[in-house]
């Protein structure tokens, strides 16, 4: 039986689909750059914790060297920047970050792949030295990681009423424990900054925590400027290079450093 969907022109990194019953998220062709058998084993043990926050796809599949992910369609959810966002709805992300954080994992779920990524966008192996110290204190040394979401855009954290869902676990892999508020704060926040002084606070941040955010929010505005490059230059679509002078603009500012 075919089934009618309505297609998500909008989506950055999949064709997604949804007939209001269910969500198709289907990855570009040939522009796949996740590590999907890592996806699945976090997605497993997400599964496992039968998290109320947490929204994670029913079936995945390969076919035609393309991924599919089909998820339950949740009603009258908007993404959070659509919302009056209250401390309430801060308290439960920065719960929900913490209770995956605390799940205990094989060995076989990889690192965030941050350096990989990095030359894969660029195709270069060597970055500015800000960066290479970076990279070496977060991702070099043996620092000890906890399970991440990774990727904490406005997008894949949804609320209807005063339910909160966090979806899309594409990026997730192992990370350092701020790298998911650190991602919230420059890919959410950023966009209605009168509320990250809020946030922080509810959070309370040590001086220590907000000098190690404001460095992996650098590492991540110099990770999605070249990611929106490599995009720009495969499909040409102008979404992608306002992505990245907005993405160039925070890095060469380094915009967060007054919040420290």
């Amino acid at each position: 039986m075919k089934i009618n969907l309505a297609y998500f022109p909008n989506a950055l990194s999949n064709f997604v689909y949804t007939n209001k019953k269910i969500v198709v998220k289907r990855n570009f062709s040939n522009t796949d750059i996740l590590n999907r058998q890592n996806q699945e084993l976090i997605e497993s043990e997400l599964r496992k914790i039968s998290h109320e926050n947490i929204v994670l796809p029913f079936r995945s599949y390969f076919k035609n060297k393309q991924y599919t992910q089909i998820t339950k369609y949740i009603k009258n959810t908007k993404p959070i920047l659509d919302i009056k966002i209250t401390a309430k709805i801060f308290q439960k992300i920065i719960d929900t970050i913490k209770d995956i954080q605390k799940i205990k994992t094989n060995g076989d779920i990889i690192k965030f792949p941050y350096k990989e990524l990095l030359i894969k966008f660029t195709n270069k192996k060597k970055f500015p030295s800000k960066i290479t110290q970076l990279i070496d204190k977060y991702y070099k040394n043996n620092n000890e990681n906890v399970l991440s979401q990774n990727d904490l855009v406005s997008g894949n954290i949804l609320v209807a009423k005063n339910k909160l869902y966090i979806i899309d676990f594409e990026m997730s892999a192992l990370n350092h424990y701020l790298f998911d508020f650190a991602s919230f704060i420059s890919e959410t926040l950023i966009l209605k900054p009168k509320l990250i002084n809020k946030f922080i606070k509810i959070a309370n941040f040590s001086k220590n925590e907000l000098i190690e955010i404001n460095e992996l929010i650098i590492l991540q505005d110099y990770l999605w400027m070249n990611w929106a490059n490599y995009f720009y230059n495969l499909t040409n679509k102008i979404i992608y290079q306002e992505i990245y002078n907005h993405k160039k603009e925070n890095y060469e500012n380094n915009w967060f450093k007054k919040y420290r």
